[in-house]
């Protein structure tokens, strides 16, 4: 059996892993043919890369991972996860090395493949589950982007008086958004400032809409992500993050509905796991396996199918959105 030397990828190792990706995961991947976009995605203090090396030199494994902080118990999302063919448990060695090596809270991965890993993740005791995807439609003539064959728009309830300011810059964000005082570090993922800047307002390729919320006059507790996504024609709205008190969900239909005739959008989406059911029910979101519509997640290419998210943590207790991990990624 041969050995294979695991260490932490340095700057100098790039091009070989994105002709390991090019080659192993999947030709012309975004990672590799947008210049500067991979470093964007996994450099936080240092490469956040773990490589499988044989004798030769060559990588025959990777791992990536992306830091919510830049602390030593910060939580960590993992990506990119191939150990070639015939490197026996090089992936599973790739994986304890990070949980051993990285200093991190909480490790969890958006995106994961059950049908490859489950009995990996199993035994590793990470708990697996389905996000779950809502949708709230806007009343069109014809669905472009979606398949509607129920085309109800539940009516809510407004508990309190709600208002939405967009942030354009990062310090328009720190200006407005008590950021101590409305987002716990008990909160997992806890996602940092420095993470909000560079997630949100520093993406070398999507503008996102990014709103703080307001509720009966009081200050912002919460901050909502949100990003257009156009194709053939249409344009649909996606719920990207929340950061902050989650029961602002509640409470911002009207501001969504109202965003959805401003940009002349389809519907909007949103994955998530965490949240109270009960709040979005109530707030007029539908949860998408209830119906037989067609609400897509995949644009590049664009495929009119549905599309579940499965996510493994090390703690049940975290609250997931698209934009978690590597799940809101250009492809």
């Amino acid at each position: 059996m041969e050995n294979y030397t695991i260490r932490y990828a340095t700057k100098e190792d790039i091009p070989n892993i994105k002709r390991f990706i090019d080659e192993n995961w999947k030709k012309n991947h975004i990672l590799t043919r947008k210049e500067d976009f991979f470093e964007w995605q996994y450099t936080s203090d240092k490469l956040d890369y773990v490589l499988g090396i044989d004798a030769d030199g060559n990588i025959q494994g990777m791992l990536g991972f992306i830091s919510y902080d830049d602390n030593d118990d910060r939580d960590i999302a993992t990506s990119m996860w191939k150990a070639n063919a015939g490197t026996s448990f090089l992936g599973i060695k790739l994986l304890m090395y990070v949980m051993d090596k990285e200093p991190h809270r909480t490790l969890f991965s958006p995106g994961i493949n059950v049908k490859t890993t489950r009995d990996i993740y199993e035994r590793m005791q990470f708990k697996m589950g389905r996000m779950n995807q809502w949708y709230r439609l806007r009343k069109v003539e014809s669905y472009v982007i979606a398949k509607i064959v129920d085309a109800r728009i539940p009516k809510y309830i407004l508990a309190c008086e709600t208002v939405a300011v967009r942030y354009f810059a990062f310090e328009d964000l720190k200006e407005d958004f008590d950021f101590e005082k409305h987002v716990s570090k008990q909160s997992v993922p806890y996602k940092s400032l420095s993470y909000l800047k560079r997630r949100y307002f520093e993406h070398p390729i999507y503008e996102y809409l990014i709103y703080g919320i307001k509720q009966d006059g009081s200050e912002t507790n919460a901050v909502i992500v949100l990003r257009i996504q156009e194709c053939n024609g249409a344009k649909a709205l996606r719920f990207v993050d929340c950061i902050g008190n989650t029961e602002v969900l509640g409470n911002i239909t009207h501001i969504l509905d109202e965003l959805l005739d401003e940009f002349n959008t389809e519907y909007i989406d949103m994955y998530e796991k965490g949240v109270d059911s009960n709040i979005l029910q109530k707030a007029g979101w539908i949860k998408l396996d209830e119906t037989d519509n067609i609400i897509p997640n995949y644009f590049s290419p664009y495929e009119q199918i549905n599309v579940d998210i499965n996510y493994c943590t090390s703690d049940e207790n975290i609250v997931l959105f698209r934009g978690d991990g590597d799940q809101d990624r250009p492809n």
